[in-house]
């Protein structure tokens, strides 16, 4: 019995009854645009976003059992499918520990992230 897969799990199954991205959202798949990044492996690494109204939300999972430094390359195409700004610098905060940090959101330069060994991070931007 692992207590720290648990307390993941029921994080997890609480945000996805509480974030609207989550339960009403669209979603957009990174990992077409990450294959030939050489900071984001394909076969340890996922990526993706859901957007429901001026919320943006940034999923990353590590399948592997070192931390890993990710540098996802997010497509143009992304702004256009959510009707968004490339470019955006938003206020965002991290749903598993409640940090608060800015956040750019470029098709330019790539979303910057750590994500612990067999771990994920989801962090909510507030598009302005």
């Amino acid at each position: 019995y692992n207590t720290n897969l648990r307390f993941l799990y029921k994080q997890i199954l609480n945000l996805s009854i509480n974030e609207k991205a989550f339960r009403l959202g669209s979603t957009y798949d990174l990992e077409y645009a990450n294959l030939d990044n050489a900071d984001f492996n394909p076969a340890i690494n996922y990526a993706f976003i859901r957007k429901h109204g001026n919320e943006l939300i940034v999923v990353v999972v590590n399948f592997d059992d070192n931390r890993s430094v990710v540098k996802i390359n997010i497509p143009p195409d992304l702004f256009s499918f959510f009707r968004i700004s490339d470019g955006m610098v938003c206020s965002g905060q991290d749903l598993f520990t409640g940090n608060k940090a800015e956040y750019a959101i470029s098709s330019s330069v790539p979303f910057n992230i750590t994500v612990a060994g067999r771990g994920v991070r989801a962090i909510k931007l507030l598009l302005q």
